[in-house]
């Protein structure tokens, strides 16, 4: 979908990358996930681009992308069965492009209740423009005594010092180099934080102790790097070389504290080429990474296939570790006719890293067929290979001997014009994930998970007339296997039904009104069945718990509503939104009493009112 389609979705807060969570195949657990699960693997198994190159991070502490919506220009998801110019990765690719510095002076202001920002841009010379722009957050201080009051009376223990805040900057240079060719200067970052404190008294403490104390978390990125586009007779050179800082510090009460801090230096190319009948598309990737971290923590050495994990049983270690190594891959990717309604796409990767010395070829197909004028039939697979997150790896606390996540995928879709104006979209998945990793009581970490996703996606979209929108339906499952115990257990982000319905009526030219409705079956949860007398410490009680993930939470279910009046004075547009209209009680995680005889609901965002303004000049 064009970003203009993804914009002004009611409580996604004019973001068209956060507004992939209305797209079929896209699932997240609750209001406040900082990432996107594709199809059965997890956030961290995406990877992120902006404007070529890779970014720090996507998406803020509250949800929303680093990027604000006014600057986008594409947006690109691939959930499953992509090329082979994107590899490192089993999960998804999320690709994003601001638009091109206009050529001439302009503007954007746009001010909330939760954030303000601003954007300007224009020409430098004849050959030269730029745009700049730069967001803060500040409903903590708008709302915040209001959201710290309704959440600590919620959870008891809890003392909200700073709600999540945010910063975002960006800035663009082009210079038209050549005819046709644009050199590109691109500057940007972003910054979050939260604190706030646990008593002994808090559900998590009395569970697991050490997670009383202070809680403080700062991250941030920065960003610098030059991008150079020259479109060809027969295609399309892009080079990119980049600069990314990512930086963490965190202190979460007794368990431990972290500081690292993570360069990474980036190179890529990519070169399309038409020949006779074929397109050919090749180029590298190289990324230098070098790694510092300090690390003070209670390691349970636990992954996504462990239950009883207690901070509180483990001793405090230190872990300073700094390394540096170099990952990269090449590859080629031929476009081709089979006859004059099919095309077939063949691709080969070849991945490789001097850390975990592993390394990958990932061979990929797709075929497209147009049965007609309406419809064109989609099939294609590919492996895909990642390496382990270095939690895993490092040599102090990892195990760096590890080899790279594998998965193979299967996608086939059909596309379909069905009548004016309307476009339908059927896919059908599945995904086989190896060598994930799992726990080992000697060796600390071995690859002996397994997963299995599959499913299907329905889209039907309306976009001429008056009324536009579209409905969007995934039914799929997600399980995981640890093949030493034999344990099969749901994927922490299986929903069997995830459904998306948006609407957007044009009253007028000035006045415009839309509606999200968005449900999915409930996240899977690890039930707590009572407790039993703490051996160590009178007066507690250790958990008994159930199968992992055996238990769902209630259904999710979520109305927001959104006005859009563009006023007389100078075309300043004023919105209004209501985000969870229906106030419905939707159930992020359950907290237990002392002894685990009793439970109770933690609830996701309430139902609240939120309005601003957007003048462009």
């Amino acid at each position: 979908m064009d970003v203009e389609t993804l914009e002004r979705i009611p409580g996604t807060q004019d973001d068209p990358i956060k507004a992939i969570i209305t797209l079929p195949g896209v699932l997240t657990n609750n209001d406040f996930d900082t990432g996107v699960a594709l199809r059965g693997t997890r956030p961290e198994d995406n990877r992120y681009f902006l404007d070529f190159l890779p970014t720090g991070y996507l998406f803020h502490l509250t949800g929303i992308s680093v990027v604000d919506g006014d600057l986008m220009a594409q947006l690109h998801l691939m959930s499953a069965g992509f090329g082979v110019t994107h590899q490192g990765v089993i999960g998804g690719i999320i690709s994003a492009n601001t638009k091109d510095p206009a050529k001439r002076f302009g503007g954007v202001a746009d001010i909330s209740i939760i954030d303000a920002g601003f954007m300007v841009e224009g020409p430098v010379t004849d050959r030269q423009r730029a745009t700049a722009a730069a967001r803060i957050s500040y409903y903590d201080l708008v709302v915040g005594d209001i959201v710290k009051e309704r959440q600590e009376e919620e959870e008891p223990g809890l003392d909200i010092v700073q709600l999540p805040r945010y910063t975002d900057y960006r800035l663009r240079y082009q210079i038209d180099v050549g005819s046709r060719g644009k050199l590109d200067f691109l500057v940007d970052g972003a910054a979050d934080d939260v604190q706030f404190n646990l008593g002994d008294d808090a559900p998590s403490a009395i569970l697991d102790p050490a997670r009383a104390g202070s809680y403080r978390y700062d991250i941030a990125y920065s960003r610098q790097g030059v991008v150079y586009s020259q479109p060809h007779s027969s295609g399309k050179l892009r080079l990119g070389l980049g600069r990314i800082q990512s930086d963490i510090t965190g202190e979460s009460g007794d368990i431990g504290a972290i500081e690292s801090e993570v360069k990474e230096t980036v190179f890529r190319l990519q070169n399309e080429l038409r020949i006779a009948t074929h397109e050919l598309t090749f180029g590298l990737s190289v990324s230098g990474m070098d790694v510092e971290r300090d690390l003070l923590v209670r390691d349970t050495g636990c992954t996504e296939f462990d239950v009883d994990c207690l901070y509180s049983d483990q001793d405090l270690e230190t872990s300073r570790v700094a390394e540096t190594f170099v990952q990269g891959n090449v590859f080629i990717e031929d476009q081709f006719a089979l006859s004059n309604s099919v095309d077939l796409t063949v691709g080969l990767g070849y991945t490789k890293d001097d850390y975990l010395n592993n390394s990958a070829l990932e061979p990929r197909v797709r075929i497209d067929w147009a049965a007609n004028d309406f419809i064109v039939v989609s099939a294609g697979t590919g492996r895909y290979s990642q390496m382990p997150r270095f939690d895993y790896t490092e040599q102090n606390l990892g195990n760096p001997s590890l080899a790279n996540l594998e998965s193979d995928h299967y996608v086939v879709g059909i596309n379909a014009i069905v009548g004016r104006g309307y476009l339908a979209s059927i896919n059908a998945f599945y995904k086989s994930m190896d060598n994930l990793v799992t726990s080992d009581p000697v060796i600390r970490y071995d690859n002996r998970g397994e997963g299995r996703a599959w499913g299907g996606e329905f889209l039907l979209r309306k976009g001429l007339g008056k009324l536009t929108g579209w409905a969007s339906a995934t039914w799929s499952r997600s399980f995981r296997e640890n093949t030493v115990t034999g344990e099969v257990s749901r994927f922490q982000f299986d929903q069997p039904l995830s459904v998306s319905l948006i609407a957007k009526y044009d009253f007028s030219e000035k006045l415009a009104f839309s509606g999200r409705i968005g449900f999915h079956s409930g996240a899977p949860v690890t039930p707590i069945f009572g407790g039993q007398p703490h051996p160590d410490r009178p007066g507690d009680f250790l958990p008994v718990y159930g199968g992992l993930n055996s238990e769902r939470l209630p259904d999710y279910l979520r109305m927001d509503l959104r006005l859009d009046w563009k006023t007389g004075w100078r075309d300043t547009l004023l919105y209004f939104e209501i985000i969870n209209a229906t106030n419905h009680q939707n159930v992020m995680a359950y907290e237990y009493n002392r002894d685990y005889s009793e439970r109770r609901y933690i609830e996701q965002l309430p139902r609240f009112i939120s309005f601003g303004a957007k003048k462009r000049f």
